[in-house]
């Protein structure tokens, strides 16, 4: 098989410009319409998507993601993980080590071999794209943690990457849209008359998606822990913080439905309904996954690091006075906030192995932010990158974040193994981009659907403390879960 760079300099007949080309096409085609034509004709897309109304620093891009040439992936229970291609017209597989170290390896051969117009502010012009399950912990030697049983399994590699030759980039803030990544002026004459011949056929054909079939009735809505389960697993965890063993643990729980209906019609409704910065959409030969998250794991732009962890939910109500009491309620939690605290910690101590001594700070405490149908107290947390740490480095230094696992952060897990009644598999896994320029952005993947054999799986849960109170957890799980068992089952 060839490398990376072989087959991209094939591919491209050695035309090997790597740059971006503003599109013109607002006149042309919405942005909407963009979306629909990837998504459905592009097999390999992979749409990491920002949805929310206000445009700040954390939602100015939308990124699809194309023409993949290459995939890395891990299975589950394997030690080793594989590169997937096609070469001349075979599909073609081999094995390697490490997942994570090829990749950080390759960005680095491929800045080194191919020249690059990275001076622009775009946040990826070509590279990986794709999924780290939360099961990927335990393959990484520092956590020494077998992995969870097989019971319940959906069936997900715990690592999944694209090498997306190109992308398709929406600025949000200046309403743009770019093409980027390899051969980009040739390209984009191609794409701008493809999607011109898609609009047209639009509208002479009245084309519409295909017609799934849909059920007959609402189908249930169901959990893999009863309430009394629930109750005796947050006990367990109590007992574990009064013996020492941890400060916090994230307990959560999966629940499950039938769903014949199209992923594509799932993504949209969830955008309209749960508008969220860090949404993705992409499909796999035996599973798509819808996320609506509204959680940064980590950004790394110019050697800075950061991550903005969430701890505390309360609901949002058509009423704004009643909305301002419970905006000051959760910011005055105790609780909340002490959980935050305690991730704060955790995530600045993992910073501090890969930043710069002394570059790490809280950039921000106890912030509320508000979302369609919630309220979610968050910190920020920024440090500068070591000049020797790579793409491997970080994430394996980081990963999984710690607002989902709980404090110590090994403990932690170790405890959540035992107690939980299904592996997580991709859920508070993550989600996003590692570009040619070794800047990526990964969300948490949590609010996120797996369609998989006709049936829908989201997972919900929250931080368990001392003074947790098992009642008010369960609620809240079951609040965060509402919204998608309300567009699942409808």
């Amino acid at each position: 098989m060839k490398n990376l760079h072989e087959r991209i300099r094939q591919i491209t007949e050695n035309n090997c410009n790597i740059s971006a080309v503003k599109l013109d096409l607002n006149k042309i085609i919405s942005w909407s319409e963009i979306e629909e034509y990837f998504i459905s004709e592009y097999s390999d897309a992979i749409y990491l998507d920002s949805q929310e109304k206000e445009v700040s620093k954390t939602n100015q891009y939308s990124i699809i993601g194309f023409n993949t040439i290459e995939t890395v992936y891990t299975k589950y229970n394997e030690d080793c993980s594989y590169i997937s291609c096609r070469e001349d017209e075979k599909k073609t597989s081999e094995q390697i080590d490490d997942a994570l170290e090829y990749i950080s390896d390759s960005i680095k051969i491929i800045k080194q071999q191919f020249s690059a117009d990275l001076s622009g502010s775009l946040p990826f012009y070509s590279g990986f794209i794709g999924m780290i399950s939360y099961d990927y912990q335990c393959h990484l030697p520092k956590n020494k943690i077998s992995l969870p049983n097989v019971k319940n399994r959906i069936g997900l590699p715990v690592l999944m990457f694209r090498f997306c030759l190109n992308s398709i980039i929406r600025d949000h803030k200046d309403n743009c849209i770019y093409l980027t990544g390899f051969n980009c002026t040739a390209l984009s004459e191609k794409l701008i008359s493809v999607l011109k011949d898609f609009i047209q056929k639009k509208k002479t054909k009245n084309i519409t998606q295909k017609k799934t079939k849909e059920l007959s009735a609402k189908s249930t809505f169901k959990s893999d822990v009863t309430y009394e389960q629930y109750i005796a697993d947050l006990n367990e965890v109590h007992n574990a913080i009064f013996k020492g063993d941890v400060y916090q643990i994230n307990y959560t729980a999966r629940f499950s439905t039938d769903y014949l209906k199209s992923p594509i019609d799932l993504f949209k409704k969830l955008k309209k309904i749960n508008p969220s910065p860090f949404a993705s959409f992409f499909k796999c030969d035996n599973f798509h996954v819808v996320s609506s998250s509204p959680e940064l794991f980590i950004k790394v732009q110019d050697k800075t690091i950061q991550t903005r962890p969430i701890k505390g939910t309360i609901k949002k109500t058509d009423d704004e006075k009643l909305n301002e009491k419970l905006v000051n309620k959760l910011k005055n939690s105790k609780k909340d906030r002490s959980e935050l605290l305690m991730i704060v910690d955790l995530e600045r101590n993992d910073f501090g192995k890969i930043c710069k001594a002394g570059s790490v700070k809280v950039t921000s405490l106890f912030e509320i932010e508000e979302y369609p149908t919630l309220y979610h107290l968050v910190s920020n947390i920024e440090g500068k990158l070591d000049y020797f740490v790579t793409v491997a480095d970080v994430l394996k230094a980081t990963f999984p974040g710690g607002s989902i696992t709980g404090a110590p952060k090994l403990s932690a897990m170790n405890h959540i193994r035992k107690l939980e009644h299904s592996p997580r598999e991709l859920y508070t896994g993550s989600i996003g981009y590692i570009d040619i320029s070794e800047n990526m952005q990964f969300n948490i993947a949590i609010r996120t659907v797996v369609v998989s054999d006709s049936k829908a799986y989201i997972s919900a849960g929250g931080g368990i403390v001392w003074d947790s109170d098992p009642d008010s957890e369960y609620s809240e799980s079951l609040l965060k879960a509402r919204v998608f068992k309300d567009v699942l089952c409808s």
